[in-house]
């Protein structure tokens, strides 16, 4: 006998809580990955506009 049911708890109860913990650390994941994301574009971002300054420098157009 499983265990769930020596304690008296569905495999299906017992499962539901099991399966949202998965969804909510995979929504935690993507969370952190969106976060992530918009942090490395906002990098990049900031990294072409130093290098177009850099670039009109050089040419003489400042």
């Amino acid at each position: 006998m499983p265990p769930s049911m020596r304690q008296g708890v569905s495999f299906h109860s017992s499962s539901r809580g099991h399966y949202s913990r998965v969804v909510d650390t995979q929504t935690k994941a993507v969370k952190d990955l969106e976060k992530e994301n918009a942090r490395l574009k906002k990098l990049v971002a900031e990294k072409e506009l130093a290098i177009d300054i850099l670039n009109e420098v050089a040419r003489g157009k400042f």
